[in-house]
C-alpha cells in the first residue's frame, strides 16, 4: 500500500468519524 493511500484513507475514516459523531 502506498503511504500517500494510507494518509488519504486515514482522513477518509476521520470524516466518516465526524458526519457519524454529529
Amino acid at each position: 500500500m502506498n503511504v500517500a493511500d494510507a494518509e488519504t484513507q486515514k482522513t477518509t475514516r476521520k470524516k466518516l468519524k465526524n458526519l457519524v459523531d454529529i
